[in-house]
């Protein structure tokens, strides 16, 4: 039974033992404050699509860039010559993209031209028709001081520095060549540049691309040339400018020398070197998935914000140095991007995860590289539980990661939430296929643009897996899929063993069940040997015969973690006394007696627990249970510790079971899914304080089963008014559709019957029979239900009643 404990000293056990602490990661150009972005309306949105759909009829062929920042007080002068090339013919009017700047002039052929300048629209008059082969330059001169995103992004002027950011990350649309110079400002059109920087007083500017030359223009001036020959798109284009110091190095990876330039002032060199000794293990990381390294080299320069992947000369956030594992993160997701986003991007804002979860993925691939696979499923967990509990509410709600609104394109979703999709595309494909598919996408698709639609044909088409039931489940709808065994059975055949398996599945925020979903199953022995295979899970409730070489004693799903869900799990061997921590899951155990190994596993299911039957007092949680299960010898003895929290940080995970007061919180336990849910008979609750909706669940005697929690009260009923309809058998369970029932030396009046889906509504119903007989068996109608889990209620005419969980698949 339970006890009710007040105690703040309570509150060091829940710290110390109930939740690992996930740190939050920096973000690239991903802002960790309030957005203030609104939708846009109807006229923004196809002003984003004509700036689209320009690049279906001008061809940008070249832009050589001419910058003066010699003033160096936030102003800049500036002239851009832009080289182009008409797709369709009779065009005698074109449309730039600049904002907030000053047009003093735009030439063809040294004579000026008419133009307007609807901000931030930049429209030229020609002389005459552009016709198909012609090629066109126009010169465009310009002054100002360049435009700043209100929260991240643009061209700044601070620190000693003067730089651009390619992206704003609450303007519409989000790319920002067009702060410093005039473009066709989107992820479609790519060109390649020539970029000239005049600078002043020991300040030296530095760009994308390859240095060509630096020329001395008088009294302390130099102009520094810069030329990018492979084709970007205008929000991967940049310049700093500082009295940087470079720190040169080549790093020789398995496809040959890369060149690496760090780019820091004086006082910050030796920081950043430092802070970028594992560039190395990046490199190498991200290469042995997606190939060689497609630049001319490894660059980063020291800006006040960032960071920002412009190719060759990434802006690096001096404030993130010294920053230990947060400086490798953040270093290697702007690496990644020089395949993911700067090789093939997105088409629109809209498809954000394309680059931006392939780039964070990346962030964790360099620790299975260089750490090994313990530590990288560490980091992927991390960064999975930071999704469940944050995504949702610091985007609004659980978002799909393709058609995401604006506002939310620069969100948790795009990048924690990509990064776990990106981990579960590998586990659906597996290592080789993965790594073939995505270094598919790169080669078919350089320099270029694609959509969802394309990214998932493209995969099908490599590989040989239909890759829809991925992309519908993962990419185009919100929410996640958890999955539990419910039921095995197991016959020897010869020296192996048949294992007959139901598995059920429970959605978070998902509109549909997963399809063909592959899940890893492993068995143990009783001498701990494991055999790992993998099934295909689809719908409520799949079952699954498999040949195992050994008979099973216990069996995991998703050991491996080769798949993100909706639940967490960590294992543990236990081989003495002692409290064992189990990050993720909210639960630590302390073993009192153990003589031999123990191997614990938790699977926190972060979906809803079966329902309780016949309790009309106790409402069950409706978002989270724990199922432990593991190998459990002789003699065993243990304490387990269940965290529950419904506060915001926690997802409010727990909110209407322990707040606002939790002196009603009642934990029910059941060895198996088939049974039903009962009050567990020893267990005390710990509260932080009486209201806070804080505390611990103290199991005295841990159990392999489900554990969840309730609020109010259970009913009891004594042994001596159990009806004798309580001993129906009521067989197969689970069941492929027929169902039986059993009564032995038990004569009744007419019975009702009644099916329950798993949401408690009546899905079928009616009398069982007129008479039943000593030991008559009689079969159940099923009404043709389709698989899942269910609730099947008998009831006597004297107001006698039993319920079953039933599972048919």
């Amino acid at each position: 039974m339970k006890h009710l404990l007040s105690l703040l000293l309570a509150a060091v056990l829940y710290l110390v033992g109930s939740m690992s602490l996930v740190a939050q990661p920096l973000g690239c150009h991903y802002y960790q404050g309030e957005l203030h972005v609104e939708e846009p309306g109807p006229v923004a949105q196809s002003r984003m699509r004509a700036a689209i759909e320009r690049s279906d009829s001008i061809d940008i062929l070249h832009y050589e860039i001419w910058l003066d920042v010699t003033k160096f007080g936030g102003t800049l002068k500036a002239r851009t010559t832009v080289t182009l090339t008409p797709k369709l013919p009779d065009q005698q009017q074109l449309i730039f993209d600049l904002t907030k700047l000053t047009v003093d002039s735009i030439q063809l052929d040294g004579v000026n031209l008419p133009f307007t300048y609807p901000d931030p629209f930049l429209v030229v008059d020609l002389p005459q028709p552009l016709e198909l082969g012609d090629t066109l330059a126009l010169t465009f001169f310009y002054q100002g001081t360049p435009y700043k995103d209100p929260s991240w992004g643009g061209f700044y002027f601070e620190g000693g520095y003067a730089y651009n950011l390619g992206i704003g990350i609450t303007s519409n649309p989000p790319n920002f060549g067009r702060v410093w110079y005039p473009c066709f400002d989107n992820f479609v059109e790519r060109a390649t540049y020539d970029i000239h920087v005049l600078s002043s007083m020991g300040r030296r500017g530095y760009a994308i691309g390859d240095f060509i030359e630096e020329t001395v223009a008088g009294q302390d001036s130099v102009w520094r040339h810069y030329r990018m020959e492979q084709l970007l798109p205008t929000y991967l284009t940049n310049v700093a400018v500082s009295n940087y110091v470079a720190h040169r190095d080549t790093h020789e990876s398995v496809f040959g020398k890369v060149p690496i330039e760090l780019l820091a002032k004086p006082e910050d060199i030796n920081d950043m070197i430092t802070g970028f000794s594992r560039m190395g293990d990046a490199i190498d990381a991200i290469e042995a998935w997606y190939g060689p390294y497609p630049w001319s080299r490894v660059g980063y320069v020291m800006t006040t914000v960032g960071a920002m992947e412009h190719p060759t000369n990434v802006a690096f956030p001096d404030n993130a140095l010294n920053n230990g594992a947060g400086d490798v993160r953040l270093m290697t997701h702007e690496l990644g991007h020089h395949w993911w986003g700067n090789i093939t991007t997105l088409r629109e804002p809209t498809d954000m995860w394309i680059k931006e979860g392939n780039a964070e993925y990346c962030a964790h691939l360099i620790d299975e590289w260089s750490e090994g696979r313990d530590v990288f499923v560490n980091t992927v967990k991390s960064n999975h539980l930071n999704v469940l509990v944050q995504a949702h509410q610091a985007d609004g709600d659980f978002l799909p990661l393709s058609g995401l609104p604006f506002q939310n394109i620069y969100g948790r979703h795009t990048y924690w939430k990509g990064a776990s999709v990106m981990h579960n595309l590998r586990g659906y494909l597996g290592d080789s296929l993965f790594r073939m598919a995505q270094q598919s996408i790169l080669a078919t698709y350089p320099y270029s643009a694609i959509d969802a639609e394309t990214y998932r044909d493209h995969v099908t088409q490599v590989t040989g897996i239909d890759a829809s039931p991925f992309f519908d489940a993962w990419i185009f709808s919100p929410g996640f899929a958890s999955f539990k065994i419910v039921s095995s059975s197991v016959q020897p055949v010869g020296n192996e063993f048949e294992v007959d398996l139901v598995v059920q599945q429970g959605l978070r925020a998902a509109p549909a069940y997963h399809e063909s979903v592959p899940l890893s199953v492993t068995f143990y022995n009783q001498d701990w040997e494991k055999f790992k295979t993998t099934i295909q899970a689809s719908g409520a409730v799949s079952s699954h015969s498999l040949t195992v070489p050994f008979e099973p004693v216990h069996m995991a799903l998703n050991e491996g973690y080769e798949l993100n869900l909706a639940r967490m799990d960590f294992q543990q061997t236990i081989k003495s006394p002692g409290t064992y921590l189990f990050p993720f899951v909210r639960f630590k155990a302390t073993v009192e007696q153990v003589a031999d190994s123990a191997l614990i596993r938790v699977d926190h299911h972060w979906t809803a627990p079966d329902q309780v039957l016949g309790q009309p007092e106790l409402k069950i949680s409706e978002t989270n249970f724990w199922v432990v299960s593991g190998i459990f010898p002789s003699g065993f003895a243990a304490q387990g510790r269940l965290a529950y929290d419904a506060n915001m940080g926690n997802a409010f995970l727990d909110a209407g079971i322990a707040s606002p007061k939790e002196d009603s919180l009642v934990l029910l336990y059941r060895s198996s899914p088939t049974e039903e849910w009962q009050e567990h008979p020893d267990y005390k609750v710990i509260a932080l304080l009486p209201t806070d909706g804080k505390g611990e669940v103290v199991v005295q005697q841990l159990s392999p089963g489900e554990y969840a929690l309730a609020r109010g009260r259970f009913i009891y009923t004594s042994t001596e008014d159990l009806p004798d309809l309580s001993r129906v058998r009521i067989f197969p369970n689970p069941s492929h559709g027929e169902v039986w029932i059993n009564w032995p030396d038990v004569k009744i009046t007419p019975v009702q019957y009644r099916w329950l889906n798993s949401m408690g509504q009546v899905v079928g119903q009616g009398p069982l029979a007129e008479d039943l007989l000593t030991g008559s068996v009689f079969q159940i109608p099923d009404h043709q239900l389709s698989s899942g889990q269910y609730f099947l209620q008998l009831f006597a005419s004297d107001g006698r009643s039993v319920s079953r969980t039933i599972i048919l698949h």
